[in-house]
């Protein structure tokens, strides 16, 4: 067996990096950000190109609103407040996940509770329904590397317990996800 090139074996890439840069800077890119530029700098409400873009994926998700937000912390925070998530309510997280799933519902006074991970890396059915107590108002779901997350079972176990189910999927937003959209992130609001 050859030695890796960090242990003195011959590097596969030779050439000096950068090796990949993110985003791509095209000319058609260019050119929207110039446009924009000449038409506002900020935009303080639903117009110009925001309202374009929130038109689209509205359109391509077949759901009725589509939101744009600053950063997928923002989407998770206005996620939370949209479902009226209130100070001591618990919310199941997955454990394995960015920090900006449970760190908004500290802002908004409610209990992050983590569910572990099943083989997939996405939350695990099993051990969310033996995290549900009369606390629990809600269950979030991340999808991991591309990997949907168990959706099916984790909308019906919200179901079952009277539970809003959100779901996040930053990772995923572009495939399909069964019959559907990926992007369908939630369902009616409990009641309270």
């Amino acid at each position: 067996m050859k030695a890796l090139a960090v242990n003195g074996g011959t590097p596969v890439i030779t050439e000096p990096g950068p090796h990949f840069t993110w985003p791509p800077i095209t000319s058609n890119t260019t050119k929207a950000v110039l446009d924009q530029l000449e038409t506002s700098v900020s935009i303080y409400d639903r117009s110009g190109v925001i309202a374009e873009l929130e038109d689209v994926l509205k359109d391509y998700f077949g759901v009725r609103h589509a939101v744009l937000t600053s950063s997928g912390t923002a989407a998770i925070h206005s996620a939370y407040a949209a479902a009226y998530v209130e100070p001591g309510d618990e919310v199941i997280v997955p454990a394995y996940t960015f920090l900006a799933t449970a760190t908004p519902l500290l802002h908004l006074g409610a209990i992050p509770v983590l569910a572990d991970s099943d083989e997939t890396g996405n939350v695990s059915v099993a051990d969310v329904e033996e995290r549900i107590t009369d606390k629990t108002t809600a269950i979030m779901a991340t999808h991991l590397w591309g990997l949907p997350a168990a959706v099916d079972q984790l909308r019906q176990l919200a179901d079952e317990h009277g539970l809003l189910f959100l779901r996040m999927p930053p990772t995923l937003t572009a495939r399909p996800w069964r019959t559907g959209r990926s992007a369908r992130s939630a369902t009616s609001p409990p009641s309270r």
